[in-house]
């Protein structure tokens, strides 16, 4: 039976691969082969033989993830969840403060938890990246430099990947609230 869930597809390919090289590797092709499979399956909890049998079937059991406490990776959590089960909406359990339990079947499981681990670092990165180019478009549209130049300044060409960074903090710059700071001063 040809199945559809391309993760659960992908998790199974690796898998065909790392037995293979475990069983026609060389030295430490074979080791690092079979601790590779040992890995994957401890991930999901299944055993070899179990995730290469494996049928995307209508058996459904509660799995739990940990989803965290912010909004942000809820509203994360939930749209793959709704990507991986083609649905808009579903129904849940909240355990504890951040963690979800669904009733879904083991492929879904594994794909859900694929993607949204992948997607939970890749957005992590892009905040952290877009935090940095925040405040320096905040400094440059608060013009909070002390307008003195050192004298080891030097004027140097700009690189391709400064003249990218210099773009994107612009445009960023142009999306802040036109907002001054007025000076408080007293007169006595």
């Amino acid at each position: 039976m040809e199945l559809t869930n391309e993760k659960y597809e992908s998790v199974r390919e690796k898998l065909r691969k790392l037995q293979a090289l475990a069983e026609r590797g060389y030295g430490g092709e074979v080791e690092a082969a079979k601790a590779g499979i040992k890995r994957l399956c401890e991930r999901y909890g299944i055993t070899p033989e179990e995730l290469l049998e494996m049928q995307d079937n209508d058996k459904k059991e509660r799995y739990t993830f940990t989803v965290g406490r912010t909004n942000l990776m809820r509203t994360l959590f939930t749209q793959c969840c709704c990507k991986v089960m083609k649905v808009n909406s579903y129904n849940c359990w909240h355990v504890g403060r951040d963690r979800i339990r669904l009733e879904i079947t083991k492929a879904q499981f594994i794909e859900i938890n694929e993607l949204f681990e992948w997607h939970k670092a890749n957005l992590e990165r892009e905040r952290d990246e877009q935090l940095k180019l925040l405040a320096q478009a905040y400094i440059m549209k608060h013009n909070l430099f002390s307008g003195v130049k050192n004298e080891d300044d030097e004027d140097k060409p700009l690189t391709h990947e400064d003249l990218i960074r210099l773009q994107k903090v612009m445009l960023m710059e142009a999306t802040l609230a036109d907002r001054h700071f007025q000076k408080q001063l007293e007169s006595k």
